[in-house]
């Protein structure tokens, strides 16, 4: 699910089963084409190094979608990146993905996500 006017994902939702593939990540962040004409996305692809210690960070891992050039593309849209604080991005968040990709050799792992927009 895709907020417009905010600009960013709300929730995301995937299965995952054993891992096969090995296609390499993008080397970088590409806007979304496939965005409907007049809904807004972060205009650049650019880094949050203005506000530091803010990390430019994946909702689904680009990792769990390895197993096809597509997913791992769309991985990459800036509609599938948020701000997230760098601490939490390489640390419970990176933690998280990583737990998931374990299991998902184990067995089949549903994967629900999403973030919460501050109300001020």
């Amino acid at each position: 699910m895709y907020d417009c006017t905010n600009h960013t994902a709300l929730r995301y939702q995937y299965v995952l089963t054993a891992d096969t593939g090995s296609v390499p990540r993008p080397s970088s962040f590409r806007l979304d084409p496939d965005l409907p004409s007049g809904c807004g996305q972060q205009s650049s692809a650019a880094t949050y190094s203005s506000v530091s210690g803010w990390d430019r960070g994946h909702l689904v891992t680009s990792n769990h979608m390895d197993y096809d050039e597509t997913y791992i593309r769309r991985a990459n849209y800036m509609t599938n990146i948020v701000p997230q604080v760098g601490a939490f991005n390489r640390g419970i968040w990176k933690q998280a993905e990583e737990v998931a990709e374990c299991y998902r050799d184990l067995a089949t792992v549903h994967v629900y996500g999403g973030v919460q927009r501050s109300v001020e």
